[in-house]
């Protein structure tokens, strides 16, 4: 019987299998034996130590169950995490290689309107400098029609009240000639006492390209009253 016994607990302690356990524990209840011997404490003790063991045995595979979840969540996660890193990455590269084409076109747009602005600049320069010398042909052409052109208008002799009286005349050109001009001139206006004598004498003192001086007189006892005169200056 102790042999038995022995090799009871020697089993209960060596098998870590909660089958074995549950097999030596059923075959002590059915042996009267046992239950009647010395040692049924021991066995009390022995029953106490298999029910923790098969506690420990129970929330160890479930620790086990719930860190192989754990691992199975972790590496879903791991693989969803490389899979968007994965993708974010590729993304990013996406990214990148169309901000490189934008900007390499970016460049490209700036080099054309950096170009079309010195072509612009160039014509508007060529431009403003063919008007500018439009501008000098057509003030030249201008002065040279304003100095081909004729000027004419009318002189005056002062207003005499006393006989053999002279009077000079001074008229200045609009514009001045280029050079001396050619004048004309000839009487429209007589006006003289019928108590004397008609005489009249005119003639230029001076002529040059900015004006003239016509001098008026009578003699010889004449009363006149006032002469005018049409003229015409042409180059």
């Amino acid at each position: 019987m102790l042999s038995l016994i022995c090799i009871i607990c020697i089993a209960s302690f060596t098998y870590a299998d909660v089958g074995e356990s549950s097999y030596l524990l059923s075959k002590y209840k059915r042996d009267p034996r046992l239950q009647s011997s010395p040692f049924h404490e021991l066995f009390i003790h022995w029953r106490k130590y298999t029910k923790i063991i098969d506690s420990v045995q129970k929330e160890t595979k479930a620790l086990q169950r719930q860190i192989k979840e754990l691992r199975l969540t972790t590496n879903s996660a791991l693989k969803v995490l490389t899979n968007g890193l994965g993708t974010t990455k590729a993304k990013l590269s996406n990214l990148e290689g169309k901000y490189s084409s934008l900007d390499r076109k970016v460049v490209t747009e700036v080099g054309k309107v950096q170009t079309a602005d010195r072509t612009t600049r160039g014509k508007v320069t060529t431009m403003s400098q063919t008007m500018t010398r439009m501008v000098r042909t057509q003030k030249s052409l201008e002065n040279e029609i304003n100095n081909n052109k004729c000027q004419s208008g009318v002189v005056k002799s002062a207003y005499f009240t006393r006989v053999n009286m002279v009077s000079d005349r001074t008229v200045r050109f609009a514009r001045p000639f280029q050079s001396t001009p050619k004048i004309v001139f000839g009487l429209s206006l007589y006006d003289s006492s019928h108590k004397t004598n008609d005489r009249l004498n005119t003639y230029l003192l001076r002529l040059d390209r900015n004006g003239f001086t016509l001098r008026i007189s009578a003699w010889a006892g004449t009363l006149l009253f006032q002469a005018h005169y049409f003229w015409m200056a042409c180059p």
